[in-house]
């Protein structure tokens, strides 16, 4: 008997817990910006590097979600999204 109440106490308790958990809305704090243009463009960037420069030898911003998905999915799209600027 002891045992079962445990059991139940310990389900309630996880229940509860994953029913009243909050998403952190980091989207809404004016940190984070989604401009899609800054006004800046250097499109002649690469007229600056060596022709024999091979490009494991480049550090190129704004890479790091390539293949990341965003969007229409399950989750709401600023929760996912992690860049907006190419």
């Amino acid at each position: 008997m002891r045992k079962v109440l445990k059991s139940s106490i310990l389900t309630c308790v996880t229940l509860v817990g994953l029913c009243t958990t909050t998403t952190a809305f980091a989207d809404s704090h004016l940190g984070y910006s989604y401009e899609s243009n800054i006004g800046y463009q250097n499109s002649t960037w690469m007229s600056e590097l060596e022709d024999s420069k091979k490009i494991s030898g480049l550090s190129i911003p704004g890479t790091h979600g390539s293949m990341a998905l965003h969007g229409v999915s399950v989750f709401d799209e600023n929760l996912t999204r992690n860049q907006t600027m190419n």
